[in-house]
């Protein structure tokens, strides 16, 4: 056959529509830090400013799909391992007649602020195992800030959480916010993790729990939104069994992973590459520990003291 040839076809196009962020599946779970917006805008924590400076930054993230707004109901949950500590959204108070005082103003203005922006799914309430096991409050009859150190399990520790986490949940109850809630918690070990969720059941049974961290199979049917490594796996049966009770099950990346990642320095594949691994191993989706912890001059330098670049 020579010469150009000419062939006569049609094409149909299907007919799809990609629905509101609001209504996609897919469970993406990056945390935020008000407290990182505060400093580079050098706006007051909390002030009409601050939350007007977070609008832009909160509606993209709600844009993208985020399920879960992170909150802090303790100082420094995470040992003071970013430039901007992660401050109480809860003030605890110990009055002078012994008896606990729970302040939720700011809590409540975040929550309500994020679900705002459109992230409405999820709560996670960061946490009853931080890293360094100090947990701060006022001191009503010394006048002051102060902290006890406190390892789960012990009666020092339950003594402390006890009244907080009974009240906490009256509270969500009555802002109509307690079945999206988890207690939250990351990267702690199994044996931390068993005893606070003893705890929190024996308070409220009913109380939701989320981890980050490695899989242990004594903890799959106890955590409600579980999320692991992303070189570790569920068994095909505890998927299956999680998916059909609605449990969110998805993995995360941190600096363990040199790649896939989402470093400045990652190539722009490896961010593809990220859904592509949840929907092979038919995870809900996908957690990344930091979507706004700036560093020191973000628009200068990405690096940081301790962790790579974008981290």
């Amino acid at each position: 056959m020579k010469g150009a040839q000419q062939l006569p076809y049609e094409i149909t196009v299907t007919e799809r529509t990609l629905p509101q962020p609001k209504d996609w599946s897919f469970h993406l779970d990056l945390w935020q830090s008000p407290y990182a917006v505060a400093r580079v805008y050098q706006v007051k924590p909390w002030s009409k400013a601050h939350f007007e400076a977070m609008r832009p930054y909160m509606k993209m993230l709600a844009d993208a799909g985020q399920k879960v707004i992170t909150t802090s109901i303790i100082y420094d949950p995470w040992n003071s391992q970013t430039e901007d500590v992660y401050g109480d959204m809860v003030k605890w108070t110990k009055k002078k007649d012994g008896s606990w005082h729970f302040d939720y103003t700011v809590f409540d203005q975040w929550v309500s602020f994020m679900q705002e922006m459109g992230i409405t799914k999820q709560v996670a309430c960061y946490s009853m195992i931080p890293w360094n096991l100090k947990f701060y409050y006022f001191d009503e009859t010394a006048g002051k800030d102060t902290f006890i150190v406190a390892k789960p399990g012990t009666p020092a520790y339950d003594n402390h959480w006890r009244p907080m986490l009974a009240d906490f949940s009256k509270h969500l109850k009555a802002k109509g916010w307690f079945d999206i809630t988890c207690i939250a918690m990351d990267e702690r070990p199994m044996e931390a993790m068993q005893n606070a969720i003893r705890l929190i059941r024996s308070v409220d049974k009913d109380l939701k729990v989320s981890l980050a961290g490695n899989y242990h199979k004594e903890l799959v049917n106890d955590i409600f939104d579980y999320c692991v490594a992303s070189g570790q796996f569920f068994t095909p049966e505890e998927r299956k069994w999680r998916e059909e009770k609605g449990w969110p099950t998805t993995y995360y990346t941190c600096c363990t992973e040199g790649f896939p990642n989402t470093f400045t320095f990652s190539p722009l594949a490896e961010s593809a590459w990220l859904g592509w691994h949840a929907a092979a191993k038919d995870y809900s989706g996908y957690l990344r520990w930091a979507y706004n912890c700036w560093v020191k001059a973000p628009l200068q330098d990405s690096r940081f003291r301790s962790w790579a670049a974008g981290d």
